[in-house]
């Protein structure tokens, strides 16, 4: 768990209601994607999270499809919503959380 992921973990811990449910790098759809949170309410839905840990003075140049970031190694492109648009196309095509009859069989 990075720095970043360990503060975000904190705060959702400390703030979020009894009856959500936090998961952490669980494996997400048919690709089995990992991102870094999961959040699940009965009544409000499913919030998945991917931490990036970058420091402002890092991002050289961000838009709407990438960042540039200044790194050890040099210039470095990122594009995280196309990971995210990736595993969210799989997680919807398969239910993360299995369905449960809302009323007992009689």
């Amino acid at each position: 768990m990075t720095g970043g992921e360990k503060r975000v973990s904190e705060r959702l811990e400390q703030k979020l209601e009894d009856d959500y449910l936090l998961w952490y790098d669980v494996p997400v759809g048919l690709r089995q994607r990992h991102p870094d949170f999961v959040v699940f309410h009965p009544r409000r839905g499913l919030l998945v999270l991917e931490v990036k840990d970058w420091k402002a003075d890092t991002i050289r140049h961000a838009d709407s499809t990438q960042f540039t970031l200044v790194t050890e190694r040099g210039l470095c492109r990122r594009a995280p919503m196309r990971w995210r648009s990736a595993w969210c196309w799989s997680a919807t095509r398969r239910c993360v959380i299995p369905k449960v009859r809302a009323t007992p069989a009689n």
